[in-house]
């Protein structure tokens, strides 16, 4: 079964993106393709610079696209021994396009 979530597109930081998801469309299907996690220090740094380039967005590129069926496929960013995660679309670029906040990475794997 597919699970749904709410995509924002463009949050600058973690703070803008949850007080964005759910305010700007529908909810979407989605499947994650591939975890990536992050040294704590790395995680933090990434959920406040949304907006910039990295490796590992780039580097997984071709794994993020939206099918003929309207699902998303994305990665799923999170710290190492974290319980959250931000949910990534890239749209082909190298930073972190569109993204939903994921309170619960153990909620979305059931």
């Amino acid at each position: 079964m597919l699970k749904k979530v709410l995509i924002t597109r463009k949050a600058v930081n973690i703070e803008e993106l949850k007080n964005r998801t759910g305010l700007e469309r529908d909810k979407v299907d989605f499947t994650v393709e591939k975890v990536v996690e992050l040294p704590k220090d790395q995680y933090e740094f990434f959920i406040n610079n949304l907006l910039r380039d990295f490796d590992f967005i780039e580097e997984n590129k071709a794994l993020m696209y939206v099918d003929e069926y309207r699902v998303w496929h994305c990665i799923l960013i999170k710290a190492e021994d974290g319980a959250d995660g931000i949910l990534v679309e890239a749209e082909g670029y190298s930073y972190p396009r569109y993204t939903s906040y994921i309170e619960s990475v153990e909620e979305i794997k059931k």
